[in-house]
C-alpha cells in the first residue's frame, strides 16, 4: 500500500527538512517495510511542463515500479519540473529523460529516480537507502537505461543510429544470412562511416552511460531492462546476446566468412561495447570481491566511496563487512583501509597488496598498502596492468608455506605483517613509460633491455658477484627469466619458462632488433597486435590468430610468443640489483636503498621504503615502511629465501 505525501511535507523536503519523511523511524533506524518514494509521471504532450507526484512504498510490497539508470550531468542548465506543486529543480538530463519516457495521454508511469527520491544532502537517509539499492533494482518491473538525446552536432543522424541497434539486433540473431550480407556499419562508404560513427557515440567512451560505476549494477541487477537513446530503444537482452555471438567461436560460426573477416577489421571499435557486457557478465558470475572492485576502477563516480558501495551490492552479504554500513560521514582514506583489510582476510592472501600500487595514490592521507579506489584507470590497447600482475602472483609461492599473520595499528592506518628481509636495492634500469592506450613498441623496448643488461654487467663487474648467479644458474639464463617474469604468458600464464624458452627468447631480441629483412617487421607488428585483438574474440580469435602465421610461410613467428611475457614485465617497471646480487623487476618508482621483503603469506617479494614514524613509535620492534609495490625477484620466488629458518621480523607497512 501507497502512501501519498502532501506537497506541505515534500516542500519540508526539497528544502532539506527531511525528517519529518517517514523513510526512517524517530530514532533514525530503518524501518521493518524498508520504503522507498517513487514519483508518479504525469502524462503530456511534448511541450507540455513536466508534472509528477511522489509517494511511499514499500519494498515488501507487491506494489510495481519502474527504476531509472541514467547520468545526473552537469547542474548547469537545469530545468524545472512541477512535483506535488513544487517547483523543483533537476539536471538537464533528467529533464529530458522525464520528457521522454512520460505517456503522451491517460496513464501515468511510477518511476524511482535517485536524484528525486532520496535526499541526497542527508548522509543517513543516503547511507540506508544506497544499502538498499540492490533490492530497489531487483524489484524493479523494468529498468530503463537512459543514455541520452542524441548530440545534433555529431557527424551522424538518427538514421544512422537506428543502424546500430539494427547491426546489434542482427548480432543477437543466430538465424542464418544469406551469404553476400554485410551490415552497414562493416562497410566501407560514407553511410558506413556515420554509422560507425554513431556506434561510438552509443557506446563506451562516446557516451558517458558506460563511464559511471553506479551504472553496472543497474545494468546487471533487473530482470529486464531495456537501453533508451533519444527516441530509440533497444532491450537489454538482445544487446548482451549480440555481445556474446560476436565473442564467442560457436555463435560467430554462423556468421558468413566475409561477416568474419569486417568483424576482425573492426574489432577496436566493437569492443568499446564488447568489454563492458563481457565485464558485466563476468562481475554478475564469475568475479570474487578482489577482482570485481579493481575491474571497474576505470569507472566515476562522484563521491569516490562510491567505487565500493556502488559493486558491493553485487557480493554476497558479509564478503567485505566495511561496505555494507555505506556510510558517507566514514572519511575516505578510512573507508579503502578498512575494504583492503577486508580483502586480504577474505583471500587470506595478500593479492590486494598488488592492486594497491596499480596507479598512484590521489586520496590524502591514504596508507600506502591500500588501494586507492578513488583512482581511474583507462581501458586501452594492452591488458590492464593489474590484471597482468594478478596472474602472475599465483604462479609463486615465494614465503613458502608460511601462514599469513596480518592485524592492524593506529586505528587502521598500520597493517602490521611479519615476515623476512632478503636484501636492499643497490641501483636501477631506466624505465620506458607507456600510455595506455599506446603500443608497446620494440625499439624504446629493447634499449630498456640494453640498459638492464649493462646495468647487472656494471654491478658485476663493480661488486664481484660471481661468475654464476646466487642460485647457481648462469646470468644469462637469470637475466632471461627475470625479463620475462619466468612465465610465458598469453593474457594468462601458460606455463613457467623452460631452457626452450631461453632459445626462443635470444630469437626474439634478434628478430626485433633487425630492421634490414624484407617485410617482417611489419608482418611482426601486424602478428602481435593482431594477437591482442583476437584475444578479446574468444575461441574464435585463437582460430584467426593461427591464420596470421601463413601470410609469411617462411617466416617463424614462434619467438614471439614471448613477447607478450617481455612487455608485460619490462613496460612501465625498473630492472633492478640488489647488493647480494639478486636481480629483480619491480615497481617503476623502485629507488636504491629500497628493500626487499618477503611477507608471511605472500606469494611475490614486495618492495618497501624506510619512513619515519613519531617519536612514540621508534623504540618499539618493528620496522616501519611504505610499501612500494610487487616484485619478480629471480631465485627467491619459489621459497628459496625461506629454508634454512631466516629470522622473522616484524613489519609495520604504513
Amino acid at each position: 500500500m501507497s502512501v501519498p505525501l502532501s506537497a506541505t511535507l515534500f516542500g519540508r523536503l526539497q528544502s532539506g527538512l527531511y525528517s519529518g519523511a517517514p523513510l526512517m523511524n524517530a530514532d533514525d533506524s530503518r524501518p521493518g517495510h524498508r520504503q522507498i518514494r517513487v514519483l508518479d509521471l504525469l502524462p503530456g504532450a511534448d511541450d507540455d511542463s513536466i508534472s509528477c507526484t511522489i509517494r511511499l512504498i514499500s519494498l515488501d510490497s507487491d506494489e510495481t515500479y519502474e527504476a531509472l539508470s541514467y547520468v545526473w550531468g552537469d547542474r548547469v542548465g537545469e530545468k524545472e519540473i512541477d512535483i506535488a506543486g513544487h517547483c523543483v529543480s533537476v539536471t538537464a538530463n533528467l529533464y529530458a529523460a522525464l520528457r521522454r519516457l512520460r505517456h503522451a495521454q491517460h496513464n501515468t508511469r511510477t518511476i524511482w529516480i535517485d536524484q528525486l527520491s532520496v535526499n541526497q544532502q542527508d548522509n543517513l537517509e543516503r547511507s540506508i537507502q544506497v544499502a538498499l539499492m540492490r533490492d530497489i533494482y531487483r524489484r524493479c518491473s523494468s529498468c530503463v537505461i537512459w543514455l541520452g538525446e542524441m548530440d545534433q552536432d555529431q557527424d551522424f543522424s538518427i538514421h544512422d543510429a537506428r543502424e546500430v541497434f539494427r547491426f546489434i539486433e542482427y548480432a543477437a540473431d543466430l538465424k542464418e544470412t544469406e551469404p553476400g550480407h554485410l551490415p552497414l556499419i562493416f562497410r566501407p562508404t560514407m553511410r558506413g562511416d556515420r554509422t560507425r560513427k554513431a556506434f561510438e557515440a552509443f557506446s563506451m567512451y562516446g557516451n558517458p552511460w558506460w563511464s559511471r560505476v553506479w551504472t553496472i549494477q543497474e545494468a546487471i541487477v533487473p530482470s529486464s531492462s531495456v537501453f533508451v537513446w533519444g527516441v530509440l530503444s533497444i532491450d537489454r537482452d538482445l544487446v548482451v546476446r549480440a555481445s556474446k555471438n560476436l565473442r564467442s567461436c560457436e555463435r560467430t560460426g554462423l556468421f558468413s566468412p566475409q561477416f568474419r573477416v569486417h568483424r576482425l577489421k573492426y574489432t577496436p571499435l566493437l569492443r568499446r561495447l564488447l568489454y563492458p557486457m563481457h565485464g558485466f557478465r563476468h562481475a554478475e558470475r564469475d568475479d570474487g570481491p578482489l577482482d570485481l572492485l579493481m575491474r571497474w576502477r576505470h569507472r566515476h563516480a562522484t563521491d569516490p566511496r562510491d567505487k565500493v558501495y556502488a559493486l558491493a551490492g553485487l557480493l554476497t552479504p558479509g564478503v567485505i563487512p566495511s561496505a555494507e554500513q555505506c556510510s558517507y560521514d566514514l572519511p575516505v582514506a578510512d573507508l579503502f583501509q578498512n575494504v583492503t583489510v577486508d580483502l586480504i582476510k577474505y583471500e587470506d592472501s595478500l593479492r590486494a597488496l598488488v592492486g594497491s600500487q596499480e596507479l598512484p595514490h590521489c586520496t590524502p592521507n591514504l596508507a600506502s598498502w591500500a588501494i586507492d579506489f578513488a583512482c581511474v584507470n583507462v581501458v586501452g590497447t594492452r591488458q590492464l596492468k593489474w590484471w597482468n600482475r594478478s596472474h602472475r602472483y599465483g604462479q609463486f609461492w615465494a614465503a613458502a608455506k608460511t601462514p599469513l599473520q596480518v592485524t592492524t595499528a593506529r586505528k587502521g592506518s598500520v597493517l602490521a605483517l611479519t615476515g623476512i628481509f632478503v636484501d636492499e636495492v643497490l641501483d636501477i634500469s631506466t624505465e620506458y613509460t607507456v600510455l595506455e592506450r599506446e603500443y608497446i613498441e620494440d625499439e624504446p623496448l629493447l634499449e630498456i633491455l640494453n640498459d638492464a643488461r649493462h646495468l647487472l654487467d656494471h654491478c658485476r663487474a663493480s661488486y664481484a658477484f660471481g661468475d654464476n648467479y646466487i642460485n647457481g644458474s648462469s646470468y644469462d639464463t637469470a637475466f632471461f627469466c627475470t625479463v620475462i617474469g619466468d612465465l610465458v604468458m598469453k593474457e594468462f600464464p601458460v606455463r613457467r619458462a623452460g631452457p626452450h624458452d631461453e632459445t626462443s627468447f635470444n630469437s626474439l631480441l634478434e628478430h626485433l632488433g633487425k630492421r634490414s629483412y624484407t617485410g617482417s617487421h611489419e608482418v611482426v607488428d601486424l602478428f602481435i597486435s593482431g594477437q591482442q585483438n583476437f584475444r578479446h574474440m574468444g575461441d574464435f580469435g585463437t582460430v584467426l590468430a593461427k591464420q596470421y602465421e601463413t601470410m609469411v610461410p617462411d617466416f617463424n613467428f614462434e619467438p614471439f610468443d614471448l613477447h607478450e611475457s617481455l612487455s608485460g614485465m619490462m613496460a612501465n617497471h625498473r630492472f633492478f640489483v640488489t647488493k647480494k646480487g639478486y636481480i629483480g623487476v619491480g615497481p617503476p618508482d623502485t629507488k636504491a636503498g629500497d628493500e626487499v621483503w618477503i611477507f608471511h603469506g605472500g606469494n611475490v617479494p614486495f618492495i618497501s621504503r624506510r619512513t619515519e614514524v613519531d617519536s612514540d613509535l621508534m623504540f618499539e620492534s618493528h620496522h616501519h615502511v611504505r610499501l612500494v609495490g610487487d616484485a619478480y625477484v629471480h631465485g627467491i620466488m619459489d621459497g628459496e629465501a625461506m629454508q634454512g629458518n631466516p629470522e622473522t621480523q616484524s613489519v609495520w607497512l604504513h
